[in-house]
């Protein structure tokens, strides 16, 4: 919410701060999730796992978004990448209730794996050989955005707001677009 309220106040400066705290609560959501697995019947992993693994590609493809928004602040195309800034969000956060209605739609349909997280139980037997390979699937996806975290980390100390590189008033492809439909 803070992230599109930012992005629609025009506060390009704060974009990377707010970001960076969609990037960590995303970090915290799929570590919780990494936790719940081995508690999951092995036929729902690759379910959760496919969800899981989306909302890696959602975060890098905000960070993008976002970087192009910084680029382009105070052009004549700011409106159209802050536009792209707000539906990768929006995109985002649409997976991010995905991946909760899947660990839901689990807990519905197993009433043991339901019981085992309300009880506060979230390890699996030692000698359980799915819990491994699930681990270091899924632990894919948190180091997906642990990287896209790191990016966001060195697009902090690239951007000053002293040297502050203005991009071309290039037409985005959106713009181009609704440009092409005019015509």
């Amino acid at each position: 919410m803070g992230l599109s309220q930012g992005v629609q106040a025009h506060q390009a400066n704060f974009y990377l701060d707010l970001v960076k705290k969609v990037g960590l609560e995303l970090r915290e959501l799929l570590a919780s999730v990494d936790r719940l697995i081995p508690l999951f019947p092995s036929n729902t992993h690759r379910q959760v796992e496919m969800a899981h693994k989306v909302l890696s590609k959602d975060m890098s493809d905000l960070v993008n978004s976002m970087k192009l928004a910084q680029k382009y602040n105070n052009t004549t195309v700011e409106a159209d990448y802050r536009k792209g800034m707000l539906s990768s969000a929006h995109i985002l956060a649409m997976d991010a209730k995905n991946l909760l209605d899947v660990i839901d739609t689990i807990r519905q349909n197993y009433p043991k794996v339901d019981q085992l997280i309300v009880r506060g139980r979230s390890a699996a037997p030692a000698g359980s050989p799915r819990t491994r390979s699930s681990n270091s699937t899924s632990s894919g996806s948190v180091s997906g955005s642990s990287s896209a975290a790191s990016s966001l980390e060195k697009h902090r100390e690239s951007m000053s707001p002293l040297s502050s590189t203005r991009g071309s008033p290039a037409m985005s492809p959106l713009h181009r677009q609704n440009l092409g439909s005019v015509s």
